[in-house]
């Protein structure tokens, strides 16, 4: 799969109007890792051989990194990032103990 084929699918799957992408999008994907919140640095670019990189909150230093390594990075708000997966558990939960349930979701941080 195309890095850019990826781009667009975490866009419309995370619902993201705020979401940034270095590198390529004609490199093909193999591996992927995903950091949840600031997860990504310098120290994980080393350390974890993949084609693509997606968290937030990333600093300008391993955004160098991953460039460098010619590999890719998407970069989703530190909120879409959490959110995304807060939802799902919190259905889950509500489904499990059958009450009902309001998620506020601010699409401003999307």
């Amino acid at each position: 799969v195309l890095a850019q084929d990826v781009f667009n699918k975490v866009k419309n799957e995370f619902n993201a109007n705020k979401i940034l992408f270095y590198g390529n999008g004609q490199n093909r994907i193999y591996k992927v890792a995903s950091f949840c919140g600031a997860g990504l640095s310098e120290s994980e670019v080393d350390f974890i051989d993949a084609d693509l990189y997606i968290s937030s909150d990333v600093k300008h230093s391993a955004i160098i990194k991953v460039l460098d390594k010619d590999k890719n990075l998407i970069i989703l708000t530190h909120y879409a990032s959490e959110i995304y997966g807060f939802k799902k558990f919190y259905s889950k939960i509500t489904k499990t103990f059958d009450i009902d349930h309001i998620i506020f979701e601010e699409n401003y941080y999307l």
